[in-house]
């Protein structure tokens, strides 16, 4: 579905907000033309205040894609963002195992 956009999509200022050789890697696969801003948000939201892992995910997602927006919007030189992509991944047992120590 992707792919027969790529064209459209490559006119456009995409920033990945990861440093992650393996989300540059398959960004890179699909033909798309982005850049790299790394975010400096630091990942350690409470893990017990999120009933599920995946939930953990995408709020540490959202918090690390708007610190790229305004890291992108302090960059005077360059034109606006039009697509930010963020992403976080979660280890299920290491999840629980820190929402536990968190709890006691």
């Amino acid at each position: 579905m992707v792919l027969q956009h790529i064209a459209q999509l490559n006119v456009k200022r995409i920033v990945l907000a990861s440093a992650s050789p393996r989300r540059k890697e398959l960004l890179g696969n699909l033909g798309l033309k982005f850049e790299i801003v790394v975010s400096s948000f630091q990942e350690d939201l409470p893990h017990h205040h999120f009933e599920h892992a995946e939930q953990y995910a995408v709020e540490t997602a959202r918090h690390k894609a708007l610190d790229v927006a305004r890291l992108c919007a302090a960059q005077k030189d360059k034109p606006p963002v039009d697509i930010i992509i963020s992403a976080d991944t979660v280890s299920l047992c290491l999840w629980k195992r820190q929402q536990q120590k968190q709890l006691s």
